[in-house]
């Protein structure tokens, strides 16, 4: 069952605060104050390399942020740019990727778990179409998203990325006990812009008690429209 509804911030990083804290605020007036329960922020990993103190405001707002961040790094070197940011700037969330496998990703859960981290295995970017992935991986995405999500789950982390072509075809990623978070939700099914695999609006809605976090993409944020249907899911 959708638990959060993390919106995509990703602007320009002049624009990220004004923007996010206009439609926060819309948002608060519409639906109320519990609306914050239901509700984050997703800052990308470019807009947190340097003057990300500024982001604070949203967590005084009352919101949870996700820094999506796609560590690649072993822990050893790559917890120390997690403590760069989360000096200045505390975040909930954090992605790492999955293929990192058990013993590094047991090493970020833990250390997250000292500083109210919760790591989110990353598993295959939604920009490499399934012609691709099998080129790279020799397997589906679904099939690479179900065994990287079982290590992810081994490991302790919070969730995993997928989509929901991979949620319809693997039974076993459904089972997963591991929490699911699907990005790259279009209403249009035909608008994928730079996404060479996205996540209909209406799959989503169907396959929504094994979703726990979805990602609203920036361009609704101005659409009453989509924000309608997106609250839909946690309703």
């Amino acid at each position: 069952m959708v638990e959060k509804i993390f919106v995509a911030l990703d602007l320009p990083t002049n624009k990220i605060v004004e923007t996010g804290r206009s439609f926060l605020e819309d948002l608060e007036g519409e639906y109320g104050n519990e609306i914050k329960k239901k509700f984050g922020v997703k800052i990308n990993d470019y807009a947190l390399r340097k003057d990300f103190s500024k982001y604070r405001l949203f967590k005084d707002m009352g919101y949870e942020i996700f820094g999506d961040l796609k560590i690649f790094h072993g822990c050893n070197t790559g917890y120390k740019s997690i403590e760069e940011v989360t000096s200045e700037l505390p975040l909930d969330y954090i992605t790492v990727s999955a293929s990192l496998m058990e013993k590094n990703l047991r090493g970020y859960v833990e250390k997250g778990k000292e500083d109210g981290i919760k790591v989110i295995g990353f598993t295959i970017h939604t920009k490499i179409p399934e012609d691709e992935a099998k080129t790279l991986y020799g397997k589906t995405v679904s099939q690479v998203i179900y065994e990287l999500g079982k290590i992810s789950e081994e490991s302790g982390c919070d969730a995993i990325t997928t989509d929901v072509k991979a949620l319809e075809e693997s039974e076993g990623l459904r089972n997963l006990k591991i929490k699911k978070l699907v990005p790259g939700v279009r209403i249009n099914p035909s608008d994928k812009d730079y996404q060479a695999r996205i996540s209909p609006m209406e799959k989503v809605k169907k396959l929504k008690d094994y979703i726990h976090y979805v990602v609203m993409s920036k361009r609704y944020l101005n659409d009453r429209d989509a924000i309608e249907r997106f609250i839909d899911l946690i309703i």
